[in-house]
């Protein structure tokens, strides 16, 4: 009976400690997954400065030319 039961606590111990393996190999591809997603935010982040300053750069010269006086024929 001892025998059985030490054998039967061994399997529990191997699924569990498959379960956990299971789960680090997970978590670590979602961490990979997370370095993407952190590239992107870097692309995306300079991409929004870079059509920020467009932005500014058109309401700049729209207000130069608004600034210009009306020519009348």
């Amino acid at each position: 009976m001892s025998l059985e039961t030490d054998l039967n606590s061994l399997k529990n111990r191997v699924k569990n400690l498959e379960e956990a393996v299971s789960k680090l190999v997970t978590l670590y591809s979602n961490f990979a997954s997370n370095k993407e997603v952190q590239e992107l935010i870097g692309v995306i982040s300079d991409s929004l400065k870079e059509n920020k300053e467009s932005i500014q750069s058109l309401e700049n010269r729209v207000d130069i030319l608004e600034d210009i006086p009306d020519i009348d024929f």
